[in-house]
Parts: structure tokens; sequence; C-alpha cells
């Protein structure tokens, strides 16, 4: 896939100060054992960590482990289920309110409205107030 660089990148790159210096510097050629040396490196690298179980068993594993231990056992002890199920209480009063109760709010506000029309008229239309009156 061919990258698509605006056509004065070159003049950009040759007034560049990170590469002036690149191209100040002097070029290093890798010595004969380069490659077995890196790999070497690399070998003894691999050859050096430690595996999953070891890493559990080490200290700081013992004591994440066991962090997360009393953490479960907290969490089972604060969440214990009792054993004898609960049942909800059935509901027994699903009767409507008495109609003498709601007349009663009924009268009360329309005596608070009467109130309010007597105080200031103008929040009302000529027919609300006649319909407050009758």
């Amino acid at each position: 896939m061919k990258n698509h660089l605006p056509p004065d990148f070159d003049d950009e790159l040759d007034g560049d100060a990170v590469w002036n210096l690149i191209d100040q510097s002097s070029t290093l050629e890798p010595s004969g054992s380069f490659t077995q040396d890196t790999l070497r490196r690399a070998r003894l690298e691999e050859s050096e960590k430690t595996s999953w179980w070891q890493k559990i068993f080490s200290p700081a594993g013992l004591v994440s482990l066991s962090g997360t231990a009393i953490a479960a056992l907290a969490l089972m002890v604060a969440l214990k289920a009792d054993p004898t199920p609960v049942t909800p209480s059935p509901v027994t009063n699903n009767e409507p309110a008495p109609t003498e109760e709601w007349s009663e709010l009924e009268d009360q506000l329309a005596s608070a409205l009467l109130v309010t029309a007597s105080e200031d008229p103008s929040l009302f239309s000529d027919e609300e107030l006649v319909a407050l009156l009758f």
C-alpha cells in the first residue's frame, strides 16, 4: 500500500533539526556475534520468568490470595440467606376511598378557588368564574 504523502514532505524533512542530527551521527556496524548475543539474552530472560503457580505461592501472591479469600468469606457471611423463605403478605384493602372523602376534598378545593378568585379575579376567565359560582 502506497503512502499518500504531501508533495513538500521531503522539503520539510530537510529542514528538520532531528533529521539533521541523525545525518551528522556516525553509523555503527554491529559486531559479528550480535545475532548470537541477542538470541542468548532472549533465551536467558525467558528462562528467568516464573510460572503462574510460582507467582501465586510467592509472598506477594499469598497476600493477594488470602485477601481475596477473606473478602469472599466476608461477602458470604454478609449475604447469608435465611433458610425460611419470606412470602409477601397479601394486600387486603383494595377498596376505593369512600365518596364522602372525595366530596369533602372537592368542597375544600372549590372554597380555596373561590377565595383565590375573590382576591384576584383576573386569574380566572369569565367562564371559570361562572363555573365556580354555580
